[in-house]
């Protein structure tokens, strides 16, 4: 039996997903992560309404001044479309900081 690749095994997941509802372990592990690629992030958290499809990140930075980079908007994109890889395509993913949102994919382009 040939053993599927990482992405593939998400892939996998995304449909259970899909079908269920329910996230795996895997997929949380994943949409934790994340936020800790981008630049100056020190720790996020996450919420997940599995109910509505929205991914809501709280996060934490070494300097404000780093959310407005190009470096910080370009991750987020990725982020996001990293989230609807693993989830659902429809996903909205939205990030805050000290509960002020600065991305809301509903309203920006990914």
């Amino acid at each position: 039996m040939k053993t599927m690749d990482p992405l593939q095994q998400l892939q996998a997941l995304k449909m259970a997903t899909l079908t269920t509802g329910a996230l795996h372990e895997a997929q949380i592990l994943q949409l934790k992560n994340y936020p800790l690629t981008l630049p100056s992030v020190v720790s996020a958290s996450v919420a997940i309404d599995t109910d509505r499809k929205i991914v809501a990140y709280s996060l934490t930075v070494k300097s404000k001044k780093s959310l407005n980079s190009k470096r910080m908007r370009d991750g987020i994109q990725n982020v996001t479309k990293w989230v609807k890889f693993v989830l659902w395509d429809d996903s909205i993913v939205t990030f805050s900081y000290k509960g002020e949102v600065i991305h809301d994919s509903r309203f920006q382009s990914t």
